[in-house]
């Protein structure tokens, strides 16, 4: 790695660990975006070195909190993130042997409709779904974790819908992360995937997670919520439309 990724890595990192915090999710969007982005490195190694570093963030993040989680949604939708993290691990893997432009684009598309959910912000008024909407909604964070490390959109659009207090579902959602993320990481040592490279990656971002997460907590921004909200829109939809305009004309050309 060259040293101008050496230094993108941390820096999105501390600025998805601040995000993380302050708004309940899109550390993985926002690293994940940032780093394909700025072609620091390709999606795969991304991946793994993410969704380790936000072990590190949810449990920091978490501290406190357990008691607010919902525990019967998080239990239904846990149970089908296993099998969504293996088959999205097998579609990266699969992706990124054939069409890297295709790779590239469907993660834009990801990362704009993630920053859909963060912006609109539905009343809380459904009732909790059954038992199937709550394994679906698993199974999509699972399948999105396990190709780009990246589960927040299918989790934050339904459990920010529900009934329940703000606090509630935030807890319940970043719990679910906690799902997704170990499970990864888990999957991805197993296959062989955390070299020393990634370690390395690993140790040198692992301060900054912890910086970010600790400015979240005793320093959140002055704005109001709603307005980080648009701001992180906005960033996460212009590097998302340049990741599907690029693979548009890298596949065209």
């Amino acid at each position: 790695m060259s040293v101008s990724d050496l230094v993108w890595f941390p820096m999105a990192v501390l600025l998805g660990s601040y995000v993380q915090t302050v708004t309940g999710f899109s550390f993985g969007l926002v690293v994940m975006a940032v780093l394909t982005v700025t072609d620091t490195a390709p999606v795969a190694f991304s991946a793994v070195v993410i969704s380790a570093l936000a072990l590190i963030n949810l449990g920091a993040a978490l501290r406190g909190r357990y008691s607010l989680i919902e525990r019967s949604i998080f239990l239904q939708t846990a149970a089908a993130v296993v099998p969504g993290v293996g088959l999205g691990m097998w579609l990266l893997y699969w992706l990124s042997q054939t069409s890297m432009r295709v790779l590239e684009g469907i993660l834009g598309v990801v990362v704009i409709t993630g920053a859909l959910v963060a912006v609109i912000r539905p009343q809380r008024s459904h009732e909790p779904g059954g038992w199937w909407t709550h394994l679906g909604t698993g199974a999509a964070a699972g399948l999105l974790s396990g190709a780009y490390a990246v589960s927040a959109p299918p989790l934050v659009f339904y459990l920010y819908r529900l009934k329940i207090p703000f606090e509630v579902a935030k807890a319940t959602i970043m719990s679910l992360f906690l799902v997704t993320t170990s499970t990864r990481t888990v999957t991805a040592v197993v296959a062989g995937q955390f070299d020393a490279m990634v370690a390395g990656v690993v140790l040198m971002s692992a301060p900054f997670v912890v910086i970010g997460t600790i400015a979240g907590r005793r320093f959140p921004p002055a704005v109001s919520e709603e307005r980080l909200l648009r701001v992180v829109f906005f960033l996460l939809v212009v590097m998302g439309a340049t990741l599907c305009i690029g693979s548009v004309a890298g596949t065209v050309s």
